[in-house]
């Protein structure tokens, strides 16, 4: 599994995938994000993406093939329509 932090940018719509919020500091400035990396690091993903005039920032949690087999052994994922969610 691997952390997936989904930037929007509001204006354009236009939408980034980074690994880390560091990345996203190193692809974007301030005047872009209108947020600072140490205010971001505090934002708790759990309870909500962060949201602001200019950006949108969720975070998701990708898996892999070996995640998959490894959560269908352990009963982890919800079948619906004989779909994995």
């Amino acid at each position: 599994m691997v952390s997936v932090y989904i930037l929007t940018i509001k204006e354009t719509n236009e939408k980034y995938y980074f690994t880390s919020l560091v990345a996203i500091f190193e692809a974007f400035d301030y005047d872009v994000l209108k947020i600072k990396y140490v205010s971001l690091r505090k934002h708790s993903f759990k309870r909500q993406p962060f949201d602001n005039k200019r950006i949108k920032i969720e975070k998701v949690t990708a898996f892999g093939k070996g995640d998959i087999a490894e959560k269908k052994n352990m009963n982890y994922f919800m079948l619906k329509n004989g779909v994995i969610e």
